[in-house]
């Protein structure tokens, strides 16, 4: 993985390569949705006995870099993410942003949210800074479209390893594609 200057939060999306980039307005957009069977069928293959995960659920307000997700258990998380680069390569785009957590104060009470989303995940911890999330989120505007997302998480910090952290996250990405070392 290739770190940029100023970001310490990085998602790595698994991504289906026929159907990724929309260039409209002069604006590229990316589509990180699975095909559900897909999904599912990489979700089977992962050994739920050799990773700890846990679940999580909430609702998600994006507005402009502001993120507030309220979860089941009445939690509330507001944080601040600054998209630096967004590289593609082969099946998988990486988004490298800089990520900081606010107080719920920072998060503005208008009711023009850029997005609304009920999220589902299923995260498994490889590492303390690695994460690899199955996440399922349905779009209020668009409650019948639901968005299958695999990603690979990575919280940065200018103290580790790099070389330990590529290959955790190699030995992942061959895990997910079906690839033999």
């Amino acid at each position: 993985m290739e770190l940029i200057n100023g970001a310490n939060y990085y998602e790595i999306y698994l991504i289906n390569k026929n159907q990724n980039k929309i260039i409209k307005n002069s604006c590229e957009i990316y589509n990180i949705s699975l095909d559900e069977q897909d999904f599912y069928n990489i979700l089977s293959k992962i050994d739920q006995k050799k990773f700890k995960f846990f679940q999580k659920e909430y609702k998600e307000y994006i507005n402009q870099e502001h993120i507030c997700n309220i979860f089941t258990n009445d939690e509330t998380r507001v944080y601040d993410k600054k998209n630096i680069n967004i590289i593609e390569k082969e099946k998988f785009i990486t988004i490298a942003s800089n990520l900081n957590k606010l107080t719920l104060l920072n998060f503005s009470s208008t009711k023009n949210h850029n997005k609304i989303s009920f999220v589902k995940k299923l995260i498994f911890r490889i590492t303390n800074r690695i994460y690899l999330n199955f996440e399922i989120s349905i779009n209020t505007l668009y409650p019948k479209n639901k968005i299958y997302t695999i990603y690979i998480n990575y919280n940065h910090d200018d103290t580790v390893d790099i070389n330990i952290i590529n290959k955790n996250i190699n030995d992942i990405v061959r895990l997910i594609t079906n690839q033999k070392n």
